[in-house]
């Protein structure tokens, strides 16, 4: 390959596997690759206008197929360009989040249950170190999958003024989002970083749960959206997911924001990433985020808008010698 590889407009290059070395990578048309080996180059990555990176699967429920993971030097992901796994997790139903009953799927926030359904499934995975699929709600259509599995790992900038996507499918109920983790200089831009549920669009649908991002960072001037909302759906909703912000030498921040979109579900921290310490956990705009039995929670201070609700929920809160509850927040003690 040449120093420089252009996939160029109204084309689509699908890596699957064997050596792949260009110093930079830029992206018109469509780059696709199906492989779980992360990619590395030595350069930049640059997605123009209408550019694409997204990965590819084959239809099976294997988790593995919805990774994508690429180290560069710096990546620019310009007005109109893309990196999607939207739709690249967990087909409908099974999967870890998945349930038994008529639900939108969860992961980091529950899914909404339809008219008459019940959600059986809980959220899963790590708010500090997403690395799971987003699970499909109940149905038998592969459009309302989870949202699949991205790492990048940038040593300049990421630049974002395009979309950074790993939504859940819409359809009968609505997919989960998936997982983001950006770990770089960096983050810069303008753009949309969405790791949301997806949406239920018939009369008696849920909404999938939101994802999990969790952004690891130097340096921050991005100005655009950082979201992990809940899907909507014409019954219920699903219920936010988490978003994980960290700056070198920081205890990193928390954040759940439900949008104002009421939903009968709720978002859990996660056992994989226990224990958590925190310097702050915020919860707004209704979210409600709950421990877990077995999870270890240490938190500096407790934010919100007066609206969000943190209950402790069987989870072990260590409380430091100094320990806040900012005006607005909610702090639930039960168990």
């Amino acid at each position: 390959l040449p120093v420089t590889f252009t996939v160029a407009t109204g084309a689509i290059y699908r890596y699957t596997s064997g050596p792949f070395a260009p110093t930079n990578v830029v992206i018109v048309g469509v780059f696709e690759t199906n492989t779980t080996s992360p990619l590395t180059l030595s350069g930049n990555l640059t997605v123009q206008n209408n550019g694409i990176l997204r990965q590819n699967y084959d239809g099976t429920n294997a988790p593995t197929v919805s990774n994508l993971k690429l180290t560069a030097v710096n990546i620019d992901v310009q007005a109109g360009g893309k990196i999607d796994v939207t739709g690249r997790g967990y087909l409908n139903g099974p999967g870890v989040g998945g349930n038994s009953g008529e639900s939108g799927g969860n992961y980091g926030g529950m899914g909404g249950a339809s008219w008459g359904g019940v959600n059986s499934g809980r959220p899963y995975g790590s708010s500090t170190q997403p690395v799971d699929p987003g699970s499909g709600g109940t149905g038998s259509i592969d459009g309302n999958r989870g949202g699949g599995v991205m790492k990048l790992v940038v040593s300049g900038t990421l630049t974002v003024n395009g979309s950074i996507l790993s939504k859940g499918g819409n359809y009968n109920h609505g997919g989960s989002g998936g997982s983001i983790w950006l770990d770089v200089g960096t983050l810069a831009g303008a753009g949309t970083i969405d790791a949301s549920g997806g949406s239920g669009v018939n009369q008696y649908s849920g909404g999938g749960g939101g994802g999990r991002i969790a952004v690891y960072y130097t340096t921050k001037t991005f100005t655009g959206a950082i979201q992990s909302l809940p899907g909507t759906g014409a019954y219920n909703a699903g219920a936010p997911g988490t978003i994980y912000l960290k700056v070198a030498g920081s205890n990193g921040d928390l954040t759940v924001d439900a949008n104002n979109i009421g939903s009968t579900g709720w978002t859990e921290l996660g056992s994989g990433g226990s224990p958590y310490t925190l310097d702050t956990l915020t919860t707004n705009r209704g979210a409600v985020l709950k421990g877990l039995t077995g999870t270890t929670i240490t938190p500096t201070a407790i934010a919100g808008d007066g609206t969000g609700t943190f209950e402790q929920a069987g989870a072990t809160v260590n409380l430091p010698v100094t320990f806040t509850v900012a005006t607005g927040a909610i702090y639930r003690y039960t168990s």
